[in-house]
């Protein structure tokens, strides 16, 4: 019987053994499991973060980019405006003065015409 006793406490010994090596090998199973899951969470927040800030990059890079077409445009617009209107001006500026070349002409042709007929502009019929 007392050996039956100290054969079942030797047993009892062993099954408690493995039941705290049970209790501590599930325990660092969940522990594990849990920094598994913080590691995934963390790498999943990072990339989250770092594609919302390269989504955030391109924006602006587009931005800017369709600010400074924008601008150059506006410029460009303004040029060839610009440069119309110059065009406008010189051209009117040659129709003037062929139009004051031609009426110049047509008054010394006149005077002329006066002279050979006989009346002199320059002096008043008394």
């Amino acid at each position: 019987m007392q050996q039956a006793q100290l054969q079942t406490g030797a047993l009892q010994n062993l099954a408690g053994t493995g039941a705290g090596a049970a209790n501590q090998a599930t325990g660092l199973a969940g522990q594990t499991g849990a920094n598994l899951g913080n590691v995934y969470t963390g790498t999943a927040a990072n990339q989250a973060n770092l594609y919302g800030q390269t989504g955030t990059n391109l924006a602006n890079t587009y931005t800017n980019a369709g600010t400074a077409l924008a601008g150059n445009y506006n410029a460009l617009g303004q040029n060839i405006g610009q440069g119309l209107v110059n065009q406008g001006a010189a051209n009117a500026s040659a129709y003037t003065n062929s139009a004051n070349l031609l009426a110049s002409l047509l008054g010394q042709g006149a005077q002329a015409a006066a002279y050979m007929y006989g009346r002199n502009p320059a002096v008043k019929p008394s």
